[in-house]
Order: C-alpha cells, then structure tokens, then sequence
C-alpha cells in the first residue's frame, strides 16, 4: 500500500440491517398515513433516514500506512497505541486498543472490504506495535 493510500472495510450487514429498519418503520409510516397524523410519518422517516445513513456511512474503517479512521471521526496514528489485545464479545472478534492518550477503542475485526481486515493491518502496521503483535497472535 503506497503512503496516505486508504483501504476501507464496512459493516457486513448493512444491507440486512437496512432492510430490517425499513420493515419496523413501514407499520410506522402506515398507521400514521391512515389516522391522518402526519407530524407521526415525517418523523418516523426522518429517523429511518438518520439510522440507514448511519449505517451506510459511519461503519466503516479506513486503514492506511499513517493509520486507522475508525467510523469516519476517530483517527488514531500507528504511535499512539499503548497496547492491544483481541478479545471476543457475544461471538464477534474485537482488538482493545488502549492508546497512550483517549478513550479505549474497540477495533471490529468483523467488517468486510477487499480482502481480509487482519491482512490489511498485517500489511501497514509497523512492526514492534503492539497492534501488530496482538493480529499476529494466533
């Protein structure tokens, strides 16, 4: 991967989180068309809006040689990680990252993009990081 060059890995499920937020909401937006309450069925499209926008643009993660973009708003530097650790939660595989300085991140090792998320990182992470050493892990 050449420098500042992104490589970028999505939700696996949107498409089915997608359709399942339009299924809850259409009832919504039935029963309030047929009593006549209108306010009711802009509101339950605005926030079908705001959840499928949600999950098409902020499940993503952008790794790069310089770093990770985590839901498009975090952004972490290779140097800034003070430990990690894979770990599994309700059957999903995580790595805890610690860095020297912020919030725990929860690094989703689930998302899906052109390859395979732990070979992308294998491929930018500098070794020595503790990142690295905890994808290595076997």
């Amino acid at each position: 991967m050449a420098q500042g060059e992104n490589e970028s890995f999505y939700l696996r499920w949107r498409k089915a989180l997608t359709a399942l937020f339009a299924a809850l909401f259409i009832p919504i937006v039935y029963l309030s068309i047929a009593h006549g309450v209108y306010e009711h069925t802009v509101l339950a499209l605005f926030n079908l809006t705001v959840a499928v926008v949600g999950i098409w643009c902020f499940s993503a993660i952008s790794v790069s040689s310089d770093g990770l973009v985590l839901y498009r708003v975090n952004r972490l530097k290779w140097g800034d990680i003070k430990s990690a650790r894979k770990v599994s939660f309700l059957g999903l595989s995580y790595v805890l990252i610690k860095r020297h300085k912020g919030f725990t991140w929860w690094l989703p090792l689930y998302y899906e993009g052109k390859r395979n998320i732990q070979d992308a990182l294998r491929s930018v992470v500098p070794n020595g990081n503790p990142l690295r050493e905890s994808i290595d892990e076997v």
